[in-house]
């Protein structure tokens, strides 16, 4: 009897978990613009920024064993890389603040 395959990416890293769906690319190429959630304080409503999202990630990667951690480092990097190809640096963000909160967001009109 063969040996079951490891589910998911990474050497079986994520067990049980269904592989990770592509982004498909956005027509043409265009820019986006993140858009801001419509209701932060519903912590549903938050997770439709994606800087919001980023925010959790981060706050998470220093509480995570090695291992996990550099495991969620790899599985980022391919989706900031996409997140700074898409989007468009703020000139006028805070210096200080993290890289994805530099990146022009949705205007408040819409």
């Amino acid at each position: 009897m063969a040996a079951p395959r490891p589910l998911g990416g990474a050497g079986g890293h994520r067990r049980g978990a269904a592989p990770l769906p592509r982004v498909p690319a956005h027509p043409g190429g265009r820019r986006r613009y993140p858009r801001a959630a419509e209701f932060s304080c519903c912590p549903g409503c938050a997770h439709d920024d994606a800087r919001h999202c980023r925010d959790v990630l981060a706050a998470l990667l220093p509480h995570l064993p090695p291992r996990s951690r550099a495991e969620l480092v790899r599985l980022l990097r391919p989706l900031d890389a996409e997140f700074r190809r898409r989007t468009l640096p703020d000139p006028f963000a805070p210096p200080d603040a993290p890289w994805w909160w530099r990146r022009l967001g949705d205007p408040p009109w819409g």
